[in-house]
């Protein structure tokens, strides 16, 4: 009888662990850690495609069209994109500077940003 109890009570503890870990999977909100903008390549220029709302990024008037020349003081142009991404990621906090132009206006801005966590809406990939 003590047997049994014991299985029914690791059975029990599995079942919960499992359950745990299911609902975390299927609700947790995936993030990553930089400024908020998706990047992308157009006419050989590193341009900011898209930027999440409520970020540093939004918070600091990027927006799409515009045209990141260096990142942390590092020339960018050449440089694959999947670098230049992983240039503007880092730990929460830490901080990043990009010198952005508007081709618009013919402006160039020197722009500093701390990074946070950004959640990442569903179906949209941050790059």
């Amino acid at each position: 009888m003590r047997k049994l109890s014991i299985a029914i009570l690791v059975v029990a503890i599995l079942v919960g662990v499992l359950f745990v870990v299911f609902h975390t999977r299927r609700h947790a909100q995936p993030s990553i850690t930089g400024i908020g903008v998706q990047l992308g390549v157009r006419d050989r220029a590193l341009q900011i495609m898209g930027v999440v709302p409520d970020t540093p990024a939004a918070k600091a008037g990027l927006h799409p069209g515009l045209v990141i020349q260096q990142i942390d003081g590092t020339d960018i142009v050449g440089k694959p994109l999947v670098e230049c991404v992983s240039m503007t990621r880092g730990p929460v906090g830490s901080k990043v500077q990009l010198e952005v132009i508007d081709p618009a206006k013919s402006e160039t801005n020197i722009v500093e940003f701390t990074r946070e966590k950004i959640p990442v809406p569903g179906g949209t990939t941050l790059k």
